[in-house]
C-alpha cells in the first residue's frame, strides 16, 4: 500500500503505459493519498520528480485509483529491500513567523501565488483539475483576475506535486533539494541482541498466508523468475497488517507516518517460510 511521501518507480506495465511521457528510470513521489468519500474514490496523487528536474514548467501530476496505481508503480527500494521515502528540505518547513523574519520576500511571493489559486485548493477541486474537468473554470478565473492562466496553473501544479503544502509555493526548487531516506519504522541499524524488544516478533497465523496472497494480487507485485519478490511483499505486509499511523510534527506542519507495531510484526525469516 502506498502512503504519502513514498518514492516509486515504474513497473514493466508502467514503462509500457507511459513510454511516450516518462523515462523508464524516472523517480516518482506519492504527493498525497486522497481518501475515498461519497463523491469520489480513493486517489493516489503521483508526481514525476525526474520530470520536474528536466522541465522548467511544473508538470501536472497523475491522479490514479488504487488498482492502476499499483499496476503501473512500485516502491523504490534500497539494496536491502527497504522502501524509500522523500524528505522535504528544512527550508520548506519554515513557519510563517520564521519566513516573516528570515525570508519576507519569499512569504510575500508565496501568499500572492496562494491567492491566485484560492478556488482550487480543496481535494475535490484538485481531483477535478487533474481529471481535466476544470479547464473552463480556470480560464474564467484568469479572466476575472486579469492574469495569464499559467499564473494559476503553475502554483497549482507545485502545490499538488509537493504534498498539498502551502510552502510548496515558496520560490524553492523542491525537485532538486529533497532527499531520500528509509521509511519510518524500517531504519537499518547494526546487529542487536535478539532479546531486545524492538526485534520482538509474534507467531505466524494461518490467516497470514491468505493475507499475503491477497496482498500479492491486489498490489500487482512483480515476479522474478516466476516468483513474487519476497522483500517487496514483506514490506507491504508490514505496512498493511503490522503498522499504525503516528502524528509527526515538522515545523508548523503535521504529517502522518507509519510505524511498525512490534507486537504484530513477523521477521523476514518467518515471512519467507
Amino acid at each position: 500500500m502506498f502512503t504519502a511521501n513514498d518514492l516509486l518507480k515504474l513497473t514493466d506495465a508502467g514503462v509500457e503505459k507511459y513510454k511516450s511521457k516518462f523515462s523508464s528510470d524516472d523517480e516518482f513521489l506519492v504527493s498525497k493519498v486522497i481518501q475515498e468519500t461519497d463523491e469520489y474514490a480513493e486517489y493516489f496523487i503521483i508526481t514525476n520528480l525526474s520530470l520536474m528536474k528536466r522541465k522548467k514548467e511544473p508538470q501536472k501530476p497523475l491522479a490514479l485509483t488504487r488498482n492502476p496505481a499499483h499496476k503501473y508503480f512500485k516502491h523504490s527500494l534500497d539494496d536491502d529491500g527497504c522502501a524509500l521515502f522523500h524528505s522535504y528540505e528544512e527550508l520548506s518547513r519554515l513557519s510563517d513567523e520564521q519566513l516573516k523574519n528570515e525570508h519576507p520576500k519569499w512569504l510575500k511571493k508565496r501568499d500572492f501565488r496562494w491567492s491566485l489559486m484560492a478556488p482550487f485548493q480543496s481535494d475535490e477541486a484538485v481531483l477535478k483539475y487533474l481529471l481535466g474537468q476544470l479547464g473552463h473554470a480556470i480560464t474564467q478565473h484568469a479572466i476575472d483576475l486579469n492574469v495569464n492562466e499559467k499564473a494559476i496553473r503553475r502554483p497549482l501544479n507545485y502545490y499538488i506535486s509537493f504534498g498539498f503544502r502551502k510552502n510548496a509555493l515558496l520560490p524553492i526548487d523542491y525537485a532538486k533539494i529533497g532527499s531520500k531516506g528509509l521509511r519510518e519504522g524500517m531504519k537499518k541499524t547494526g546487529p542487536k541482541p535478539k532479546n531486545l524488544p524492538e526485534l520482538a516478533t509474534r507467531m505466524t497465523e494461518p490467516d497470514d498466508v491468505t493475507r499475503v496472497q491477497r496482498l500479492a494480487l491486489r498490489n500487482c507485485v512483480d515476479k522474478k523468475d516466476g516468483k513474487f519478490c519476497l522483500k517487496h511483499l514483506h514490506i507491504l505486509f508490514l505496512k498493511e497488517y503490522c503498522s499504525y499511523e503516528r502524528i509527526v510534527k515538522k515545523g508548523n506542519e503535521t504529517h502522518f507516518e507509519l510505524e511498525i507495531d512490534v507486537s504484530k510484526r513477523i521477521n523476514a525469516q518467518q515471512f519467507n517460510r
